[in-house]
């Protein structure tokens, strides 16, 4: 997999993402919340962070009921940007857990499984020096977050020189 870091819009990159889930969200009856976004710049192959934010998104609306808010925002902490995609579904079991960011995993295997997910990205996040990770309480939904910023502004200076 090829990468092309560039500087990118926090706030475009955001907007974009929820723009082009917000029709699943509508199928599914779900709400896109976008917090507004602070103005920044960082380094990183925009399509393939936005590929993980597709996926965050989408998971979020298929793990969430009729009626419920996906919320999306981003906050600035010292080892990055930290983007944060919450929504209010069944949360994820401790059993699944140590699973959950293996390829193609998913909670509940069966025919019968109303959702449908794939993995969140965790090469593409890996490969931009990122980190990425869940906050989860069964029935109270998840916070999925990937934090980015730090490494790939670096990267990317090193990589002009």
């Amino acid at each position: 997999m090829e990468f092309y870091l560039s500087e990118t819009d926090l706030n475009m990159l955001m907007t974009e993402a929820v723009q082009g889930n917000r029709a699943y969200a509508d199928g599914y009856g779900v709400e896109l919340f976008l917090v507004p976004v602070p103005e920044r710049m960082i380094a990183v192959d925009k399509d393939r962070i936005r590929q993980v934010l597709d996926n965050l998104i989408s998971n979020a609306i298929i793990f969430s009921d009729k009626g419920d808010v996906v919320t999306i925002k981003a906050l600035i902490e010292q080892q990055g940007i930290r983007i944060e995609v919450r929504d209010n579904g069944p949360g994820i079991s401790e059993s699944f857990r140590p699973h959950i960011f293996k390829k193609f995993s998913q909670s509940d295997s069966s025919d019968t499984r109303k959702n449908s997910g794939a993995g969140p990205g965790l090469s593409i996040i890996e490969a931009h020096g990122g980190e990425i990770g869940f906050i989860s309480e069964e029935i109270n939904g998840a916070i999925f977050y990937i934090v980015l910023d730090a490494v790939t502004r670096m990267r990317i200076a090193r990589d002009a020189e």
